[in-house]
């Protein structure tokens, strides 16, 4: 009876079980991917966000980082844009809101 119980309070645990080692991987790997997309946008929301008038405490608070982490991320993230993507990049303004 106690196993119905736990089987019940875990669906799927004999199919998770039998995942191979390779679906784990690719789903790893999915995840990864998944991951890079979303970071790559963070800096878009980031200046949407602060246009919007958000502080960068709020910022920091939403993406469970310091208001000086988020900054730094953002500044970071700014440079290797007019470094890399400057015919592409309007730096007036990315750096409109920087500052608080």
């Amino acid at each position: 009876m106690a196993r119905n119980l736990c089987h019940r309070q875990r669906p799927g645990a004999e199919a998770l079980a039998e995942i191979s080692e390779v679906a784990a991987l690719e789903a790893l790997r999915a995840n990864a991917k998944a991951v890079e997309l979303l970071t790559a946008r963070r800096w878009y929301v980031m200046k949407s966000a602060r246009e919007a008038g958000a502080t960068w405490a709020q910022i920091g608070e939403a993406l469970g980082i310091t208001k000086q982490a988020a900054h730094d991320f953002y500044s970071r993230k700014t440079e290797e844009q007019e470094k890399y993507l400057s015919d592409l990049h309007d730096t007036a303004a990315a750096r409109a809101v920087l500052d608080e």
